[in-house]
């Protein structure tokens, strides 16, 4: 990442596997995104290396961790505390960058409920700190909570129809590419 440092104009898309799986720049072909998504990694591990990413100061950073969390052994308050962090970090030294913070997606029907409370959790802090909160439940969530058959193979991780609802859920705030220097 460091070789390849993220410049002004860019669309940066940070957080775990799921972000690091996505093929960015074929889902918005002609934008300058950046893909800075780590496989395994938590809220408390995107909190140690955002600042790389927002001394760049990108034009927008999409941000999605913390379904690693609850594996982590991260409580609720310490995965909203992280958050907190990240979103701090990110303003003290990118403060014109616009930052989106979406909500985890679904896992099993048995986790839902910590899904839901780590999705309040990291909500609230978003908004406080000024942050566009993108609920990504409705997409992805089915009646019991669990990922919606056909867009996982496995529950967690995204076959190319769930990357493609994912990008058709953002679309609109990804946006045009950003002009001028």
């Amino acid at each position: 990442f460091e070789t390849f440092g993220v410049e002004r104009r860019d669309v940066v898309f940070v957080g775990d596997g799921l972000t690091a799986d996505a093929r960015w720049t074929e889902l918005f072909p002609g934008l300058p995104v950046r893909n800075r998504g780590i496989s395994g990694d938590t809220s408390a591990d995107v909190a140690m290396r955002i600042g790389q990413v927002a001394a760049g100061r990108p034009a927008s950073i999409f941000l999605l961790v913390g379904g690693e969390d609850a594996a982590a052994e991260t409580t609720v308050e310490e995965t909203a505390a992280a958050h907190g962090a990240i979103l701090e970090r990110i303003r003290e030294l990118s403060p014109d960058t616009r930052v989106f913070v979406q909500s985890i997606l679904p896992r099993g029907s048995e986790s839902s409920e910590d899904v839901d409370r780590r999705n309040r959790a990291i909500r609230e802090v978003a908004e406080s700190e000024g942050a566009t909160w993108i609920d990504l439940g409705p997409v992805f969530a089915g009646p019991e909570g669990a990922m919606l058959p056909g867009l996982s193979n496995d529950g967690v991780h995204l076959l190319g129809s769930g990357y493609l609802a994912w990008r058709d859920a953002i679309v609109n705030f990804v946006g045009p590419p950003p002009t001028g220097p």
